[in-house]
């Protein structure tokens, strides 16, 4: 007989025990919840995190030292450091979403916008703009750079902005300059100083030595003649003996003084050579031009009438001369044209005192020095030019013509001839003027009345002139100062260079 067991359990019934619908879902709303727990657990700790990075951004962003900032788009202010509140008097908070235009004069506020957009525009970080900023203690400096940042979608959104105050360093820069520019000009001071007699105020050795070395150079390029005059005051250390170096020193002053105011143009140089000897250097001169400058040297000290009693030879201090010319093409160096003038002052020496002599040379020119054509001529420079046609052309006319008349003056022309020559000069330099002042009246000029003034004083003064030659009273050195210093120099060249910008 078969003994079969029988389960007593359903065949449907699981092994593991009854899952009814309802201990399911308690399963999964407790699985959800734990879920939800940890989420939130997790939630927490990045929060915290966060407001950790937080707190130590804004502590970093607080003690940095200078002001940071966000802006947006629309020039407002998205989060600022405690610097850029008390700059503002506010707190962070208080700033946050104002516009700059509710903070700054409107011009103000816009330059700052108009350069935020232009970092965005270029995409491109713009560091280290040194710019001045206002405030309620007055004026300060800044050093800004500005960063453009973007959203997390890669838009543009703003601008990050870091500003170091600046203005001790500015004013600290400000002070180097002040010292700098002191001492540039103290060594300016110390370089004249370095190059005028301490005694007699006019250029020293030193001086005399670069710019007659300067104008040999330029003789070589120019083709023009260049003079030298040396000139000694005659039995000098008899009157230092009688009367003392004080007196001795007064004498010196004189006759440098008289000498600079009997040379006459602008271009001449006047030095003291040493002790007692003075040199002139005068470019663009030829034999005879010099020769008369000499002369008219030699007579001013004479009318000085400083006492040589005692000495034994005359009354009243003198002075000799040596002059030498150097012309186109030849070669000589600084010592040779220095040695050839001295020669010519102890030749002078020599011959009595009180007079001048000219240097003899083989490289001479080829014409005697009594036939030369003229004593000065007076040379264009290219530095006179307007750029103006007609009126560099007028001004070259009446250099043409001063040269003619100072050249017939010089050679003894009749009087009828020099008279002709100065109508045509004062005829030539009225138009010129007329001319000038309709073209300043087209081009607005604003100093025209002032202008019309010195032509009307020129005018004057060379009428007078006039008058003085024809009866017989019109120097030679008055005349051509007037032409080189009056009209030539002080008008064309000071006084004419004024208007040059407005034609």
């Amino acid at each position: 007989m078969r003994n079969d067991k029988t389960s007593s359990q359903p065949a449907d019934e699981s092994p593991f025990g009854e899952i009814t619908e309802s201990s399911f879902k308690k399963e999964v709303l407790l699985n959800d919840t734990e879920n939800l727990l940890k989420a939130l657990s997790s939630l927490r700790q990045s929060e915290n995190k966060y407001r950790l990075l937080s707190n130590q951004l804004e502590a970093i962003l607080d003690h940095l030292p200078g002001l940071v900032f966000y802006k947006d788009l629309n020039n407002r202010y998205i989060r600022v450091n405690k610097y850029v509140a008390d700059a503002h008097k506010k707190e962070k908070v208080e700033l946050e979403g104002v516009s700059l235009y509710d903070l700054y004069p409107k011009e103000q506020a816009e330059a700052y916008y108009q350069d935020d957009l232009a970092v965005l525009k270029g995409g491109a970080a713009k560091l280290n703009i040194e710019e001045p900023w206002q405030t309620d203690e007055g004026l300060r400096w800044v050093n800004t750079s500005k960063i453009p940042f973007v959203d997390e979608n890669g838009t543009p959104a703003g601008i990050i902005g870091i500003s170091m105050d600046i203005t001790e360093r500015k004013h600290s820069e400000e002070r180097i300059n002040d010292l700098i520019r002191r001492l540039e000009k103290e060594k300016e001071q110390a370089q004249e100083h370095a190059l005028t007699d301490g005694l007699t105020g006019i250029a020293n050795r030193r001086h005399f030595d670069i710019t007659l070395q300067g104008e040999i150079d330029r003789l070589k390029r120019s083709k023009s003649p260049l003079s030298l005059i040396m000139l000694d005051i005659d039995f000098f250390k008899k009157f230092n003996d009688r009367y003392g170096h004080v007196a001795g020193d007064h004498c010196l002053k004189y006759v440098a003084r008289v000498v600079k105011e009997n040379v006459g143009r602008a271009s001449d140089f006047v030095a003291r050579y040493g002790g007692e000897e003075f040199a002139v250097v005068m470019p663009d001169t030829k034999t005879r031009g010099a020769q008369i400058v000499a002369e008219r040297i030699r007579q001013a000290v004479a009318h000085l009438s400083i006492d040589l009693n005692g000495s034994g030879t005359c009354n009243q201090v003198r002075v000799s001369l040596g002059v030498v010319t150097v012309y186109p093409g030849q070669s000589e160096s600084y010592e040779k044209i220095v040695d050839l003038a001295d020669m010519a002052l102890y030749r002078a020496k020599l011959n009595g005192r009180n007079r001048y002599e000219v240097a003899v040379h083989d490289t001479g020119p080829a014409t005697p020095l009594e036939e030369t054509s003229g004593f000065i001529e007076l040379f264009w420079h290219e530095d006179f030019n307007s750029g103006n046609s007609l009126i560099d052309g007028q001004h070259k006319k009446l250099f043409k013509f001063s040269s003619q008349l100072l050249s017939a003056l010089s050679g003894g022309s009749p009087q009828v001839e020099c008279l002709l020559l100065i109508d045509k000069v004062l005829q030539e330099t009225a138009q010129h003027f007329y001319d000038e002042e309709n073209l300043l009246r087209i081009h607005r000029y604003p100093l025209i009345d002032e202008h019309r003034q010195i032509h009307l004083g020129l005018l004057a003064k060379a009428g007078d002139l006039s008058a003085k030659f024809k009866h017989g009273q019109l120097t030679l050195g008055e005349l051509f100062t007037f032409l080189a210093n009056d009209i030539i120099w002080h008008h064309m060249h000071v006084e004419d260079r004024k208007f040059f910008a407005y034609l």
